[in-house]
């Protein structure tokens, strides 16, 4: 019998799980599972996956939480050269303690500018602390689940082949805070942290910002914009609009909830459209970098 991926988000207020189909562009949500935090993330995962009768399921997981990443353009090298050079320059490039965080990466050629013979790679940093990790890897594999890869949030949004090659701008609120992040199929260009409640100047500023780092990277522009809740009844603003009329709402797949799962899998929540992308990458082996 064929084993069944489950893309899973251990979140701040629960965990959230679904199963999918796939159909070129057309995805169908199968099942979906949600089960309330109670205690640590080791006990958690573990009591959900047995909750659920999910032991021996391939597992995407990703775990809630603003991660520190990067993305920088270098000159063109080849995949053993920066690793040698981030094994002694990641620094340079993270000044985290490679002590409590562990990292990965991964390089993507640019397209060569035009009249210059100049080959650069956009290099892509993430890493994560070593405690979450333990605890995640020790929750899932003690509840029998089998642990696939640990990918990280919310940057899998956007690696789906459906997408077009364009930078992709996700926006959530969390608290008094709102989350900015540049997405290219699956890799964080940029991201900020706006605190407070005056935030007009900072947003504008952002934006001019990730114009900006599309120039680096040779992309037009921001393909979309998209600003998802992160608790249940959370509204899009009414500042967004202007934004959202400006650059167009991001397009992409077609979603669909099977019955059973209606009640439990809210499209507009960004832990569940995390969630069915961590299944998708694992239904498609994606290439992609993860931190386990």
């Amino acid at each position: 019998m064929k084993r069944q991926w489950l893309g899973l988000v251990v979140g701040q207020e629960g965990l959230y799980g679904v199963q999918c189909s796939k159909r070129k562009e057309s995805v169908q949500v199968q099942n979906a599972y949600y089960w309330p935090r109670k205690n640590s993330i080791a006990k958690d995962c573990k009591d959900f996956l047995h909750r659920y009768s999910l032991e021996d399921t391939y597992l995407s997981v990703a775990y809630e939480e603003e991660v520190p990443m990067t993305a920088t353009v270098i000159p063109h090298m080849k995949p053993w050269e920066v690793r040698e050079m981030l094994q002694c320059q990641v620094e340079d490039f993270f000044p985290h303690d490679t002590a409590t965080y562990t990292y990965d990466f991964s390089v993507t050629a640019l397209p060569e500018p035009e009249l210059e013979n100049k080959k650069e790679d956009l290099l892509f940093l993430v890493c994560m602390r070593r405690d979450v990790l333990k605890e995640l890897t020790k929750g899932l594999e003690s509840g029998e689940g089998l642990l696939k890869f640990v990918s990280f949030w919310p940057s899998v949004l956007y690696h789906d082949p459906v997408y077009k090659e364009g930078v992709y701008l996700v926006c959530y609120e969390r608290g008094t805070s709102l989350y900015m992040y540049a997405l290219m199929k699956g890799l964080c260009l940029w991201h900020t942290e706006i605190r407070g409640s005056n935030r007009n100047e900072a947003i504008q500023e952002a934006f001019n910002e990730i114009e900006t780092m599309c120039t680096h990277v040779r992309k037009p522009g921001i393909e979309g914009v998209q600003y998802w809740s992160v608790d249940v009844g959370q509204e899009e603003p009414a500042w967004w609009q202007f934004w959202k009329e400006k650059y167009g709402q991001a397009q992409g797949l077609s979603l669909q909830v099977a019955s059973k799962a209606q009640s439990i899998c809210q499209l507009n929540q960004l832990q569940w459209q995390v969630a069915i992308q961590l299944a998708l990458q694992g239904m498609n082996r994606s290439d992609y970098v993860h931190i386990y």
